[in-house]
């Protein structure tokens, strides 16, 4: 058996790529690369068991696209293989998506595989990624300053688009695919785009690989492709360890404990935040090295309070010990000025509260706090000849409540500071009032004007539920 053929086939059964009896996908796109691992995969197909369907897609952007298309349907009738292609103008999809030509052909690329796998009955998709194509990428990478998680390169298996993906090449080098295709005398089409060193693969391509192994390390492609290995098994660890880190420290889908994030190590701290974001919605374009500082840093501020931008919609927002993930300008909800029914149930729909209050007598002696939790009780005095009229509300700046058991009164504005109660849920805290005096703010104490002090004094109980 060639070299090549068996490159792959040591490939498949190293990493577990291929299960035998697969229909396999292949990306043929004329190339070298993709052109070789077709010959190899024609000749492993029967101990495989492999059916092979080539898929092409024609990208709009050069003006020969057409003759490799043909190309390819040619090469596949003289194989016996079964081909099919699409055409899509990536440069329209690019301008369109405000995204660079290669990422709107990665994207077009891998979705075509995957309409093309479900038409055909394909389990899933070979491309031809070789070891050069990892050093590359590990190169672009360092360069834009990637971490472990971006460093580890080309995956041998991913899952895109909801296709299995997989790249029996990685362990194989340009040069040995070239050698194959001559040794045999076989044709492919050269890409001329392939050429453009005004294009940052292509420079790292043609003008800094050749110039590292030629003065600092001839084997540095396989170096490269080494560091990457070891990283995707590093990234593999980390990922699960950021996947216990984050389900501590997440309070809500939308809320992260800072003083629980904080404990971990500052790489767990940078990967928790980017996964979060990544969770809600954040694209890997937004999520830039400097937004994820950013956080940190009204993390570990001693301040409460602080905002990072994460797009033109989102931002990210402290407040006391927690971060929160909301939608910009998102208006705050208050509550209506509302008399509630005595004895009976009121419903406050905007904040999806419900009020209860029953007669009796007496009071019970409920714990209160913490301030503005939910469920909250309290029992205040009633007047059974006045029958006062019980009003709520969201509070409002100035609001004041005299307490029991202290004296003169004190700003609700200071309450909510004391006990660290974010602004963006202040408003939703129900607050009882009668004429201009507050009556209760639930988890807090009442108003020593309305506390009830003798068992069989008439008493109006309160509770107050989230629906």
């Amino acid at each position: 058996m060639n070299s090549l053929p068996k490159q792959i086939q040591e490939s498949i059964k190293a990493h577990a790529l291929l299960e035998h009896g697969t229909h396999l996908l292949v990306g043929v796109s004329g190339g070298a690369d993709s052109v070789a691992m077709l010959h190899a995969l024609v000749e492993l197909a029967p101990a495989l068991e492999l059916t092979l369907t080539v898929a092409h897609l024609n990208h709009g952007i050069r003006d020969v696209a057409a003759e490799d298309a043909r190309f390819v349907e040619t090469l596949c009738q003289s194989l016996g293989v079964a081909f099919t292609s699409d055409s899509v103008n990536v440069p329209t999809l690019a301008k369109n998506a405000g995204v660079s030509l290669e990422m709107a052909a990665r994207d077009a690329r891998y979705h075509f595989f995957a309409t093309a796998a479900a038409a055909v009955g394909a389990n899933a998709v070979a491309t031809a990624h070789t070891q050069d194509d990892q050093a590359e990428t590990v190169l672009l990478k360092l360069i834009r300053g990637a971490g472990c998680s971006g460093l580890n390169g080309i995956a041998r298996s991913s899952i895109m688009q909801g296709l299995s993906v997989i790249r029996p090449l990685l362990d194989t080098t340009r040069e040995s695919v070239e050698a194959y295709l001559r040794e045999r005398g076989l044709r492919w089409k050269e890409d001329a785009t392939n050429q453009d060193t005004r294009l940052k693969r292509n420079r790292i391509r043609h003008d800094v690989l050749p110039l590292l192994e030629e003065h600092l390390n001839p084997r540095v492609k396989e170096a490269l492709a080494k560091t990457a290995e070891i990283l995707t098994e590093e990234n593999a660890y980390m990922s699960a360890a950021t996947a216990v880190a984050l389900k501590l420290a997440q309070k809500t889908p939308t809320s992260l404990t800072i003083p629980i994030l904080l404990q971990q190590s500052a790489a767990l701290q940078r990967r928790v935040l980017q996964q979060w974001l990544i969770l809600n919605g954040i694209t890997a374009q937004q999520l830039r090295f400097e937004v994820i500082e950013r956080l940190l840093l009204i993390m570990r501020s001693s301040s409460g309070s602080g905002c990072v931008t994460l797009s033109s919609e989102c931002e990210a927002r402290r407040e006391y010990d927690l971060l929160h993930f909301m939608q910009k300008e998102t208006p705050i909800i208050e509550i209506p000025k509302t008399r509630i029914i005595t004895p009976g149930n009121t419903l406050l729909d905007s904040v999806d509260i419900q009020i209860t209050t029953s007669l009796r007598e007496g009071f019970d002696r409920t714990a209160t706090g913490p301030l503005g939790k939910l469920p909250a009780e309290a029992c205040i005095r009633w007047n059974n000849d006045s029958f006062p009229e019980i009003h709520v509300r969201s509070w409002h700046p100035g609001d004041r409540i005299s307490p029991l058991g202290m004296t003169g009164s004190c700003k609700l504005h200071d309450l909510f500071v004391d006990a660290k109660i974010p602004q963006s849920i202040r408003k939703q805290i129900p607050l009882f009032f009668c004429g201009d005096e507050v009556v209760w703010l639930p988890g807090y104490r009442i108003a020593r004007n309305w506390a009830v002090l003798d068992e069989k004094q008439r008493s109006l109980q309160l509770r107050v539920t989230a629906k």
